[in-house]
C-alpha cells in the first residue's frame, strides 16, 4: 500500500512539473491516494477526448466512435462524456450510419434538452433524414422519384420545422428554411403523382378530391398550377362546366405563365456540415 501511494505521489509531482500554464491543475496532496486517483482519472479522460476529437477532425470516424464509446463507459458522468455523445451523432452521420446517428440524436435530446448545441442536433436530424433516401442516387441518374414514398422527406421537414420554430435565430435556421421549401415541393409532387394516376385511371372523383387536398395543404408550391389544371379537367369529365370554368379563371388570373411542362423544384446545394464545436470542458 505504501509503495502504491509513493508511486502515485511521484507521478503526480512529475505531471505537475510538466504542466503548462494553460493546463495547470490545482495542487494535490501526494499522500492522499483518492486525490491522486481522481487526478489521474481527469488526465485520462482529457487525453482520451483530445485523441477522439483529433480522429474526428481528420475524418477517421470509426476510430473516433470507438474512443467516444470508451470515454463514455469509463467516465459516464463527466462533461467530456456529454460532448462525446454530441460528437458521436456527427461521426455516425459521416460514417453513413443514419439509423445509428438518429438514435444517438434522439438519446441526446432526451438527456440534454437544454444543451447549448441542441439546435445543431435538430438540424443534423433533419439533414440525416433529408439525405438518407435512395432518391439521392436515383436523382443522379435522372430517375423520376415522385412516385416513391416521401416518408424521409416528411421526417426531415418536421425536424427542420421544429428547429426553426424553437431556434429561429440559429445559424442553421436559414439553410433549414430553404430545405423546407424544397421538401414541401417534393411532398406535394408525390401527392400530385397520385392525383394524376387517378385521372389516368378515369377515377375522376378521387382525382379531384386529391387535387383539392393538395391545393389546400400545399399553397405556394410548384404543384398548385398543375393541380388547378387537373381539377378543371376532372370537372370537365364529371360534366360540371361551371366549376371547370371557375377553376380555369383562377388559373389564368393567378398563373398566366403556367405551362404543362413545369420544372421540378431545385434541390438545395449541400454545404459541408462542420463537426459540433468543442465544449470548454
Amino acid at each position: 500500500m505504501k509503495l502504491r501511494i509513493w508511486t502515485l505521489a511521484v507521478c503526480a509531482v512529475l505531471l505537475l512539473g510538466c504542466a503548462s500554464n494553460k493546463d495547470s491543475v490545482r495542487p494535490i496532496n501526494p499522500l492522499d491516494p483518492e486525490a491522486l486517483e481522481r487526478h489521474a482519472a481527469r488526465l485520462e479522460v482529457a487525453q482520451l477526448y483530445k485523441t477522439a476529437r483529433a480522429a474526428l477532425n481528420s475524418g477517421d470516424y470509426r476510430t473516433a466512435l470507438e474512443l467516444y464509446q470508451r470515454l463514455e463507459s469509463r467516465h459516464p458522468f463527466s462533461s467530456y462524456a456529454t460532448q462525446a455523445q454530441l460528437e458521436s451523432i456527427y461521426a455516425h452521420y459521416r460514417s453513413f450510419e443514419p439509423e445509428l446517428a438518429l438514435s444517438a440524436a434522439d438519446r441526446f435530446v432526451r438527456s440534454h434538452p437544454r444543451h447549448p448545441q441542441i439546435a445543431y442536433v435538430y438540424y443534423l436530424k433533419g439533414l440525416i433524414n433529408f439525405n438518407r433516401s435512395n432518391a439521392d442516387i436515383l436523382d443522379v441518374f435522372d430517375f423520376d422519384s415522385a412516385a416513391r414514398d416521401p416518408i424521409n422527406y416528411k421526417r426531415a421537414f418536421e425536424d427542420f420545422a421544429r428547429m426553426v420554430q424553437r431556434f429561429p435565430t440559429s445559424p442553421y435556421a436559414a439553410d433549414a428554411r430553404q430545405r423546407m421549401i424544397y421538401l414541401k415541393n417534393r411532398i406535394a409532387l408525390h401527392q400530385r403523382s397520385i392525383a394524376e394516376y387517378y385521372f389516368e385511371r378515369r377515377a375522376y372523383v378521387a382525382a379531384s378530391r386529391r387535387a383539392l387536398d393538395i391545393l389546400s395543404k400545399f399553397q405556394g408550391t410548384d404543384s398548385v398550377p398543375p393541380m388547378l389544371n387537373l381539377l378543371a379537367r376532372c370537372y370537365d369529365k364529371l360534366e360540371l362546366p361551371e366549376q371547370a370554368s371557375s377553376i380555369r379563371a383562377v388559373l389564368s388570373a393567378s398563373y398566366p405563365d403556367f405551362a404543362a411542362e413545369d420544372k421540378p423544384a431545385e434541390r438545395p446545394q449541400s454545404s459541408p456540415l462542420e463537426a459540433p464545436p468543442q465544449a470548454d470542458v
